[in-house]
């Protein structure tokens, strides 16, 4: 087989150029989307106009139609590699049907790199038809994002229900759309959201944490007990983590155990000072946890 260097120099060329585009187009498009959200946050005026742009993009688009097929989760894309693997392919064998390798096998090549190529081309068609909903998917998480920095939760719900009916299978856009709902009263539907996020990622501790004090929230003992009991099993108590002692006293405070309340802090916090270091807003910024507050005299003086 004789190769021809020009040929092989222009291959390898041609697929980094492509390879670069595509990157640069990928990284374009989401720095642009993040520089765009931290503006919004500190410029009313430009969080306005984009919220303007995308209900305008979006306004063709939704409602989605009933029965619209969710997206491919994270996990089930690896199909995406298909189209760019076979154009190669497809390529590499038509420089050899064209010269690259012996007479005898160039036909073989050609109609190899034809067949290659017929097949990345299908597979990048149904790619842009499904490119339609991943780009309505990326708006109405935008907006979201945006509505929730504008005080509107109620909007921000709503972009993130539709949302959700293409990734049924994103548990942080479940746990936007809990915090969302909880904000604006709607608690049990709230923890509804954020149980739905817990059993896609078991393995985040957060979920559970806030599972269990929105149930308190609700007097739904059962549920925060059981939220705890599964915190503790995936590891929180084991790895040190010490609000799993502050949500447990939260929950014998409303079961009226104050006693089994002071004990559940004291096995963390011997001293009885929770205000040892900074992460402890959450004490201050969680409604379940209020009465908590008043059990760390000494804490809640250092942090005041």
């Amino acid at each position: 087989m004789t190769v021809n260097p020009y040929y092989t120099i222009a291959l390898v060329g041609f697929l980094v150029v492509v390879a670069v585009l595509l990157v640069r187009y990928v990284n374009t498009t989401v720095d642009a989307q993040f520089r765009n959200l931290a503006r919004a946050e500190d410029d009313e005026a430009f969080r306005k106009e984009q919220l303007a742009g995308l209900s305008g993009r979006l306004a063709g688009a939704l409602p989605l139609p009933a029965g619209v097929r969710p997206l491919p989760g994270p996990r089930s894309g690896g199909w995406r590699v298909l189209p760019p693997m076979l154009t190669i392919v497809g390529i590499v064998l038509l420089w050899g049907g064209g010269g690259g390798v012996a007479r005898e096998h160039r036909t073989l090549w050609l109609y190899g790199g034809l067949c290659a190529l017929g097949v990345a081309v299908l597979l990048i068609l149904l790619t842009l038809r499904q490119r339609g909903r991943g780009e309505t998917a990326r708006l109405l998480l935008f907006r979201a994002d945006l509505r929730r920095m504008d005080g509107d939760r109620a909007g921000s719900a709503a972009d993130l229900r539709e949302l959700l009916r293409l990734t049924p299978w994103d548990d942080a856009a479940w746990a936007e759309l809990s915090d969302d709902l909880a904000v604006s009263g709607e608690l049990p539907d709230a923890l509804a959201a954020m149980a739905k996020a817990s059993s896609i990622d078991p393995e985040y501790d957060e979920y559970y944490m806030l599972q269990a004090s929105l149930a308190i929230r609700l007097k739904d003992f059962a549920r925060a007990r059981e939220a705890l009991s599964d915190w503790r099993r995936r590891g929180g108590a084991d790895a040190g983590d010490p609000r799993v002692a502050v949500y447990q006293a939260a929950l014998d405070l409303a079961e009226g155990r104050r006693e089994e309340a002071q004990a559940a802090l004291r096995a963390v916090f011997p001293g009885g000072d929770s205000g040892k270091d900074s992460g402890w807003d959450f004490l201050d910024g969680d409604k379940a946890l209020e009465g908590v507050r008043a059990l760390f005299p000494e804490g809640s003086e250092k942090q005041e």
